[in-house]
């Protein structure tokens, strides 16, 4: 007899959102003479709450004495908003590259704009010309533009990194498991396999209940037969206007895994420092009719708090299963 066990549809409640550094302007193909253009900076949009670092590339003279620059981070896009916090750095002799400057402790709005403005503080070095900080053009960064003079000039990009506090993973992580794909009717007829006969579909869907932009990543975990653990994907960011929704099926869910065609088995992993609402629906069929349907309704684990809810097992705020 062919049959379909009782699928499930996934409600992750509402929780506190994560996504990769901020890196900008590389390689380089452009540079910018730090004193001629001051004041020069480059926006962004943060998009995480928790820093580690911002760096600049610039290029130092290779010729003694060591280079001390300053680095102010401004809220909003421009060079006249209010300073949030200002770091210093000395630049190593040579360097061609990224110049790190140290803003852990400070706190970001996740989805508001920022300008890096980084001036030099030792004078040039005896026979230099000066030293550059380095971008690319055209710019190709959404999230912000460069500042020449004060003034913006959206043609460059400069080179910037943004470097996540490493601690300050993402507050809340919700597990849905996903179904896709053909199953073999042999294999299912002779209990083998990994699900019955049928044809399998997921869909996931994120929703921002709040008014401003949110962030997130996704992840895919995926199974083997016998036994065996699958592959976990890179994450995947993610973000979401106030209001606004997005769908994750199993097309989606296989290019993250870069899995083959056929049956697909394991998890959606979504990890978010904001509330979100979270929909996978699961369905299952034969010859094209849906089969089965069902629901449950599961909690967040908390990542960064000592109540966090162990693996396996529902969050705090979890309401019973159904």
């Amino acid at each position: 007899m062919k049959w379909l066990p009782l699928l499930l549809v996934v409600f992750l409640a509402a929780g506190r959102p994560c996504r990769a550094d901020i890196i900008i302007g590389t390689p380089p193909n452009a540079a910018f003479n730090i004193q001629i253009f001051t004041p020069t900076g480059q926006s962004f949009t943060a998009d995480r709450s928790a820093i580690k670092s911002i760096g600049m590339s610039v290029s130092v003279c290779n010729c003694p004495p060591l280079m001390k620059f300053q680095l102010t981070l401004l809220n909003g896009s421009g060079t006249s908003g209010a300073t949030v916090a200002t770091r210093t750095a000395t630049a190593p002799i040579g360097l061609f590259g990224f110049l790190d400057f140290d803003f852990t402790g400070v706190t970001l709005t996740v989805g508001q704009k920022y300008t890096a403005v980084m001036t030099q503080i030792s004078p040039n070095p005896p026979n230099s010309t000066g030293i550059s900080i380095n971008g690319v053009s055209p710019n190709t960064y959404s999230g912000g533009v460069a500042f020449l003079s004060g003034l913006a000039n959206p043609d460059v990009e400069l080179s910037l990194r943004v470097i996540d506090e490493p601690l300050a993973a993402s507050a809340l992580q919700y597990s849905a498991k996903f179904l896709c794909g053909q199953t073999d009717e042999e294999e299912a007829e002779h209990g083998k396999g990994m699900a019955a006969y049928g044809m399998y579909f997921t869909v996931v869907n994120l929703h921002n209940p709040s008014e401003k932009e949110v962030v997130a990543k996704m992840k895919v975990a995926t199974t083997k037969p016998n036994g065996q653990p699958g592959d976990v994907s890179p994450f995947h960011s993610i973000q979401l206007g106030g209001d606004q929704a997005l769908a994750v099926g199993c097309s989606e869910i296989r290019d993250l895994a870069k899995a083959p065609p056929g049956f697909l088995d394991g998890f959606l992993v979504v990890e978010s420092d904001f509330s979100l609402d979270v929909v996978a629906v699961y369905t299952g069929s034969q010859k094209g009719l849906v089969e089965t349907f069902g629901i449950e309704r599961i909690g967040e684990r908390k990542m960064n708090s000592g109540d966090a809810a162990t693996p396996g097992s529902l969050g705090p705020n979890a309401p019973p299963s159904k």
